[in-house]
Protein backbone atom coordinates (compact mmCIF):
# COMPACT_ATOMS: atom_id res chain seq x y z
CA UNK A 1 0.00 0.00 0.00
CA UNK A 2 2.64 2.78 1.07
CA UNK A 3 4.78 2.67 -2.87
CA UNK A 4 1.53 3.05 -4.51
CA UNK A 5 -0.12 6.03 -2.23
CA UNK A 6 -1.20 8.54 -4.76
CA UNK A 7 1.61 11.29 -3.33
CA UNK A 8 4.53 11.32 -1.44
CA UNK A 9 5.94 13.86 1.16
CA UNK A 10 9.03 15.76 1.25
CA UNK A 11 9.08 16.67 4.95
CA UNK A 12 6.83 18.57 7.69
CA UNK A 13 7.32 22.03 5.66
CA UNK A 14 6.55 24.75 8.45
CA UNK A 15 3.71 25.54 10.82
CA UNK A 16 1.47 28.37 11.15
CA UNK A 17 1.29 29.74 14.63
CA UNK A 18 -0.90 32.46 15.90
CA UNK A 19 0.68 34.67 19.02
CA UNK A 20 -0.33 37.08 21.30
CA UNK A 21 2.28 39.62 21.19
CA UNK A 22 4.57 39.33 17.98
CA UNK A 23 6.91 41.04 19.58
CA UNK A 24 7.74 39.03 22.52
CA UNK A 25 7.70 35.93 20.72
CA UNK A 26 9.97 36.86 18.06
CA UNK A 27 12.75 37.70 20.71
CA UNK A 28 11.90 34.89 22.49
CA UNK A 29 12.73 32.95 19.35
CA UNK A 30 15.73 34.44 18.31
CA UNK A 31 17.44 35.02 21.37
CA UNK A 32 16.30 31.87 23.07
CA UNK A 33 15.31 29.55 20.92
CA UNK A 34 17.99 30.15 18.49
CA UNK A 35 15.98 30.87 15.06
CA UNK A 36 16.97 33.12 12.25
CA UNK A 37 15.12 36.07 11.49
CA UNK A 38 13.79 35.73 7.58
CA UNK A 39 11.57 39.15 7.92
CA UNK A 40 8.22 39.89 7.60
CA UNK A 41 5.42 39.95 5.40
CA UNK A 42 1.92 41.42 5.54
CA UNK A 43 2.11 41.17 9.75
CA UNK A 44 3.46 37.48 9.58
CA UNK A 45 6.98 36.76 11.12
CA UNK A 46 8.94 34.18 8.72
CA UNK A 47 11.45 32.14 10.94
CA UNK A 48 14.16 29.73 9.77
CA UNK A 49 15.64 26.67 10.89
CA UNK A 50 16.36 24.89 8.25
CA UNK A 51 17.64 24.65 4.55
CA UNK A 52 14.17 26.87 2.96
CA UNK A 53 13.21 30.31 3.68
CA UNK A 54 10.98 29.29 7.14
CA UNK A 55 10.01 26.71 9.05
CA UNK A 56 7.92 28.92 11.59
CA UNK A 57 5.43 31.61 10.47
CA UNK A 58 3.80 33.76 13.11
CA UNK A 59 1.06 36.49 13.00
CA UNK A 60 -0.09 38.21 16.32
CA UNK A 61 -4.00 37.58 17.22
CA UNK A 62 -6.05 36.97 20.22
CA UNK A 63 -5.51 33.20 20.77
CA UNK A 64 -2.34 31.63 20.96
CA UNK A 65 -2.59 28.42 18.51
CA UNK A 66 -1.66 26.40 15.02
CA UNK A 67 -3.27 28.15 11.99
CA UNK A 68 -1.91 25.24 9.58
CA UNK A 69 0.43 22.40 8.94
CA UNK A 70 2.02 22.70 6.40
CA UNK A 71 3.65 19.57 3.85
CA UNK A 72 6.61 20.02 0.90
CA UNK A 73 5.65 17.35 -1.40
CA UNK A 74 8.69 15.69 -3.78
CA UNK A 75 7.42 18.21 -6.75
CA UNK A 76 5.39 19.77 -8.60
CA UNK A 77 3.80 16.38 -9.99
CA UNK A 78 3.00 15.00 -6.53
CA UNK A 79 1.54 18.31 -5.61
CA UNK A 80 -1.14 17.84 -8.75
CA UNK A 81 -1.50 14.23 -7.57
CA UNK A 82 -2.29 15.11 -3.76
CA UNK A 83 -5.00 17.52 -5.13
CA UNK A 84 -6.20 14.95 -7.12
CA UNK A 85 -6.71 12.47 -4.39
CA UNK A 86 -8.03 14.82 -1.96
CA UNK A 87 -10.41 16.23 -4.59
CA UNK A 88 -12.08 12.55 -5.40
CA UNK A 89 -12.09 11.85 -1.51
CA UNK A 90 -14.30 15.12 -1.36
CA UNK A 91 -11.73 17.10 1.13
CA UNK A 92 -12.70 20.24 -1.62
CA UNK A 93 -9.17 21.20 -1.66
CA UNK A 94 -8.44 24.44 -2.90
CA UNK A 95 -5.41 26.21 -4.05
CA UNK A 96 -4.13 29.68 -2.52
CA UNK A 97 -3.94 32.37 -5.55
CA UNK A 98 -0.90 33.81 -6.66
CA UNK A 99 -0.36 36.79 -4.51
CA UNK A 100 -0.76 34.89 -1.65
CA UNK A 101 1.53 31.99 -2.63
CA UNK A 102 4.06 35.10 -3.41
CA UNK A 103 3.96 36.63 -0.05
CA UNK A 104 4.23 32.85 1.41
CA UNK A 105 7.82 32.52 -0.43
CA UNK A 106 6.21 29.93 -2.17
CA UNK A 107 5.56 27.90 -5.70
CA UNK A 108 2.26 26.43 -5.70
CA UNK A 109 -0.13 25.38 -2.65
CA UNK A 110 -3.42 24.38 -2.01
CA UNK A 111 -5.17 23.65 1.61
CA UNK A 112 -8.05 21.27 3.46
CA UNK A 113 -9.16 20.66 6.46
CA UNK A 114 -8.51 17.43 8.16
CA UNK A 115 -12.15 15.55 9.16
CA UNK A 116 -11.86 14.80 12.39
CA UNK A 117 -10.24 17.97 13.73
CA UNK A 118 -10.41 20.72 11.14
CA UNK A 119 -6.85 21.24 11.13
CA UNK A 120 -6.09 23.11 7.95
CA UNK A 121 -3.16 21.21 6.10
CA UNK A 122 -1.31 22.96 3.53
CA UNK A 123 0.77 21.10 0.70
CA UNK A 124 3.44 23.14 -1.25
CA UNK A 125 6.33 22.91 -3.45
CA UNK A 126 8.46 25.69 -4.43
CA UNK A 127 9.46 27.31 -1.42
CA UNK A 128 12.31 30.37 -1.87
CA UNK A 129 15.50 28.75 -0.69
CA UNK A 130 18.23 31.04 0.70
CA UNK A 131 22.16 30.98 -0.76
CA UNK A 132 23.61 31.00 2.85
CA UNK A 133 23.08 27.52 4.68
CA UNK A 134 21.26 27.98 8.29
CA UNK A 135 23.24 27.62 11.32
CA UNK A 136 22.47 27.80 14.60
CA UNK A 137 25.62 28.42 17.02
CA UNK A 138 22.52 29.52 19.84
CA UNK A 139 20.77 26.19 19.84
CA UNK A 140 22.08 23.98 17.24
CA UNK A 141 19.24 23.17 15.54
CA UNK A 142 18.97 21.04 12.09
CA UNK A 143 15.76 21.08 11.39
CA UNK A 144 11.78 21.56 12.29
CA UNK A 145 10.90 18.19 13.62
CA UNK A 146 7.55 17.16 14.32
CA UNK A 147 4.12 18.40 15.81
CA UNK A 148 2.18 16.86 18.33
CA UNK A 149 -1.85 17.44 18.76
CA UNK A 150 -4.07 16.26 21.41
CA UNK A 151 -7.24 14.65 19.34
CA UNK A 152 -10.80 14.21 21.20
CA UNK A 153 -12.16 11.75 18.52
CA UNK A 154 -8.55 9.35 18.23
CA UNK A 155 -9.71 6.89 16.46
CA UNK A 156 -11.54 8.75 13.83
CA UNK A 157 -8.96 11.03 13.39
CA UNK A 158 -6.06 7.99 12.87
CA UNK A 159 -8.24 6.13 10.30
CA UNK A 160 -8.30 9.53 8.88
CA UNK A 161 -4.60 10.09 8.93
CA UNK A 162 -3.39 6.17 7.73
CA UNK A 163 -6.17 5.68 5.28
CA UNK A 164 -6.72 8.88 3.46
CA UNK A 165 -3.92 11.19 4.06
CA UNK A 166 -0.85 9.06 3.99
CA UNK A 167 0.73 9.04 7.04
CA UNK A 168 2.38 5.44 8.36
CA UNK A 169 2.42 4.58 12.21
CA UNK A 170 5.80 4.14 13.53
CA UNK A 171 4.26 2.79 17.27
CA UNK A 172 1.58 3.19 19.10
CA UNK A 173 1.55 4.15 22.99
CA UNK A 174 -1.31 1.98 24.13
CA UNK A 175 -3.91 2.55 22.60
CA UNK A 176 -4.28 6.56 22.98
CA UNK A 177 -0.70 7.67 21.23
CA UNK A 178 0.18 7.30 17.82
CA UNK A 179 3.41 8.62 16.29
CA UNK A 180 2.96 9.05 12.28
CA UNK A 181 5.64 9.45 9.63
CA UNK A 182 4.80 10.98 6.54
CA UNK A 183 5.69 8.59 4.11
CA UNK A 184 7.85 8.47 2.10
CA UNK A 185 9.73 10.57 5.13
CA UNK A 186 11.87 8.13 6.82
CA UNK A 187 12.27 9.86 10.03
CA UNK A 188 10.19 7.58 13.32
CA UNK A 189 7.73 10.91 13.52
CA UNK A 190 7.12 14.03 11.82
CA UNK A 191 2.97 14.14 13.38
CA UNK A 192 1.80 12.24 16.07
CA UNK A 193 -1.58 12.48 18.31
CA UNK A 194 -2.80 12.10 21.35
CA UNK A 195 -6.39 10.78 23.13
CA UNK A 196 -7.87 13.90 24.80
CA UNK A 197 -10.77 15.25 25.86
CA UNK A 198 -10.80 18.29 23.03
CA UNK A 199 -8.45 19.21 20.31
CA UNK A 200 -5.78 21.48 20.72
CA UNK A 201 -1.69 21.80 19.98
CA UNK A 202 -0.05 19.76 22.37
CA UNK A 203 3.76 20.28 21.28
CA UNK A 204 6.26 21.81 18.32
CA UNK A 205 9.60 19.60 17.68
CA UNK A 206 12.79 21.07 16.92
CA UNK A 207 15.74 18.43 16.14
CA UNK A 208 18.92 19.44 17.51
CA UNK A 209 22.61 18.57 17.02
CA UNK A 210 23.54 16.31 20.24
CA UNK A 211 22.98 16.18 23.67
CA UNK A 212 25.59 18.18 24.59
CA UNK A 213 23.03 20.85 23.19
CA UNK A 214 20.09 19.66 25.12
CA UNK A 215 22.36 20.06 28.43
CA UNK A 216 23.31 23.84 27.15
CA UNK A 217 19.83 24.64 26.62
CA UNK A 218 18.77 23.61 29.80
CA UNK A 219 21.08 26.58 31.68
CA UNK A 220 20.20 29.12 28.73
CA UNK A 221 16.49 28.64 29.17
CA UNK A 222 16.68 28.96 33.00
CA UNK A 223 18.88 31.72 32.64
CA UNK A 224 16.13 33.94 30.24
CA UNK A 225 13.25 32.20 32.79
CA UNK A 226 11.77 30.35 30.50
CA UNK A 227 9.66 27.39 32.25
CA UNK A 228 11.62 23.46 31.53
CA UNK A 229 7.99 21.54 31.77
CA UNK A 230 9.65 18.12 30.75
CA UNK A 231 13.04 16.49 30.73
CA UNK A 232 15.67 16.12 30.02
CA UNK A 233 14.66 12.74 29.26
CA UNK A 234 14.50 10.15 26.90
CA UNK A 235 11.60 9.30 24.90
CA UNK A 236 11.98 4.50 24.53
CA UNK A 237 9.55 5.05 21.01
CA UNK A 238 11.83 7.64 18.99
CA UNK A 239 15.06 6.84 20.88
CA UNK A 240 15.14 10.44 21.37
CA UNK A 241 16.39 12.83 23.97
CA UNK A 242 14.57 15.53 24.86
CA UNK A 243 13.78 18.82 26.50
CA UNK A 244 10.48 20.90 26.75
CA UNK A 245 9.65 24.54 27.53
CA UNK A 246 7.32 27.08 27.03
CA UNK A 247 6.89 30.33 25.02
CA UNK A 248 6.13 33.32 25.94
CA UNK A 249 1.93 32.10 25.33
CA UNK A 250 2.48 28.75 27.32
CA UNK A 251 2.78 26.45 24.23
CA UNK A 252 5.06 24.05 24.50
CA UNK A 253 8.01 23.47 22.53
CA UNK A 254 10.65 20.84 22.46
CA UNK A 255 14.58 20.19 21.63
CA UNK A 256 15.10 16.57 20.56
CA UNK A 257 18.77 15.03 19.66
CA UNK A 258 18.14 12.03 17.59
CA UNK A 259 15.54 9.73 15.98
CA UNK A 260 14.78 6.40 14.34
CA UNK A 261 14.20 6.52 10.55
CA UNK A 262 12.40 4.44 8.51
CA UNK A 263 13.43 2.53 5.02
CA UNK A 264 11.15 3.53 2.68
CA UNK A 265 10.56 -0.74 2.06
CA UNK A 266 10.23 -3.17 4.14
CA UNK A 267 10.49 -1.19 7.39
CA UNK A 268 9.38 -2.72 10.39
CA UNK A 269 6.26 -2.96 11.97
CA UNK A 270 4.54 -0.84 14.33
CA UNK A 271 5.07 -1.93 17.79
CA UNK A 272 2.43 -1.61 20.73
CA UNK A 273 4.04 -0.14 23.88
CA UNK A 274 2.80 0.26 26.97
CA UNK A 275 0.99 2.93 28.17
CA UNK A 276 3.29 4.11 31.09
CA UNK A 277 5.01 7.25 31.99
CA UNK A 278 8.39 5.18 31.37
CA UNK A 279 6.98 5.16 27.69
CA UNK A 280 7.37 8.28 27.20
CA UNK A 281 10.86 8.99 29.67
CA UNK A 282 13.04 5.63 30.22
CA UNK A 283 14.85 7.93 32.92
CA UNK A 284 11.37 8.14 35.26
CA UNK A 285 10.89 11.91 34.56
CA UNK A 286 7.16 13.58 34.88
CA UNK A 287 6.06 16.32 33.10
CA UNK A 288 4.71 19.69 34.13
CA UNK A 289 0.68 20.19 34.43
CA UNK A 290 0.98 23.10 32.02
CA UNK A 291 3.03 20.33 29.61
CA UNK A 292 1.15 20.28 26.42
CA UNK A 293 -1.98 22.84 27.63
CA UNK A 294 -1.64 25.57 25.30
CA UNK A 295 -2.43 25.86 21.97
CA UNK A 296 -5.68 26.31 20.14
CA UNK A 297 -6.54 25.14 16.88
CA UNK A 298 -7.69 27.77 14.32
CA UNK A 299 -10.92 26.81 11.89
CA UNK A 300 -11.77 29.47 11.09
CA UNK A 301 -10.41 31.82 7.66
CA UNK A 302 -7.47 31.00 5.51
CA UNK A 303 -6.40 34.89 4.81
CA UNK A 304 -2.88 35.31 3.73
CA UNK A 305 -0.56 34.65 6.59
CA UNK A 306 -3.30 32.82 8.47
Amino acid sequence: MPQSFPFRHRELGYLALTVSDLAASLKFHLDVVGLEDRGQTDGAQFLRCGDRDYQLLLVEGPVPGLQRVAWEVEDDRQLDAAFAHYAVQGYQPAWIDAAEARALRLGRAFRIRQRATGIAFEYFTGMSRPVEPFRSDLAGIDRLGHVVFTVEHFDECLAELTGTMGFLVSDYAGDGVAFLRAFPNPLHHSFAIQRGSDDHLQHVNFMVDGMDTIGTAVNRLNDSGTPIVFGPGKHFPSGSIFLYFLDPDGMTFEYSAGMEEFPEVAARDARRLEPSLKTIDLWGGRPDPRFGRTGAIDRGGDRPGA
